[in-house]
């Protein structure tokens, strides 16, 4: 609800409308809290430091498709511990249609280990 510009709960306490962007991290450490994965496209030389990201280029793959191969060769990462399976359970539970929304259409991807997840799709 808004009041007098202020924006306050259904039990009137007052709710910040300041997004905070300190709660974010592109690599989480092992003592992050993860609540949830964002997806989104930005340039490749932004992203450099992130630990999960492709690289998509014109190509003639079709956005769900490219989206599924994305969260497939992520998803297909080695790693044991626990805080990389609470990330890639957050990354499978992103919905397609919501990987899709922030996607370019007509792309190919690049990284390591596409062949092989394009592969497990197939089948």
């Amino acid at each position: 609800q808004k009041s007098g510009g202020n924006v306050k709960s259904q039990d009137d306490t007052p709710i910040s409308s300041e997004l905070n962007l300190e709660g974010f991290t592109a690599s989480p450490k092992a003592d992050d809290v993860l609540l949830y994965a964002l997806p989104f496209c930005g340039p490749l030389s932004s992203m450099m430091n992130f630990k999960y990201r492709v690289k998509l280029t014109p190509g003639k793959l079709k956005k769900g498709k490219a989206s599924k191969t994305a969260v497939e060769l992520f998803t297909r990462a080695q790693g044991k511990s626990s805080l990389e399976k609470r990330e890639k359970g957050l990354i499978k539970s992103v919905t397609d249609p919501n990987n899709v929304t922030v996607m370019v259409g007509g792309v190919k991807i690049s990284a390591p280990g596409v062949a092989q997840a394009t592969k497990s799709l197939r089948k």
